[in-house]
C-alpha cells in the first residue's frame, strides 16, 4: 500500500525521522506529483508512522488519515475472517 503524502508534510516529516532511514532517502530523492508524493507504507517504522499521523491530524489531511486507518484495519484484521466465494452468495 502507498501513502499519498502532501508536499506540505514532507519537510516536517523529514525533521522528525532518522536522516539515514530508507524513508528519509525516499522523501529526499523522489519528486512530488500534483502536490503529493507516493510513498510505500513498508518504509515506515512505528515512530515514523506515528509522526506522520500526528502531522496529518494537525494539518487536517483527511485523505491521508483515511489511508492510514485503512492500513491499520488491514493489519489488525482477524485471520479468521474469510471472504466467501461470490459465486455461492445465494447459499449463505
Amino acid at each position: 500500500m502507498n501513502f499519498e503524502i502532501p508536499q506540505s508534510l514532507i519537510h516536517p516529516l523529514l525533521a522528525m525521522i532518522a536522516a539515514e532511514s530508507p524513508l528519509a532517502r525516499q522523501l529526499r530523492e523522489h519528486g512530488v506529483c500534483h502536490g503529493n508524493m507516493l510513498v510505500s507504507a513498508r518504509l515506515f517504522d512505528a515512530q515514523s508512522l506515528s509522526s506522520l499521523y500526528t502531522l496529518s491530524k494537525a494539518q487536517n489531511e483527511r485523505e491521508l488519515l483515511f489511508q492510514m486507518l485503512a492500513l491499520d484495519n488491514i493489519y489488525n484484521a482477524p485471520q479468521a475472517r474469510t471472504i466467501r466465494d461470490w459465486r455461492c452468495w445465494w447459499r449463505a
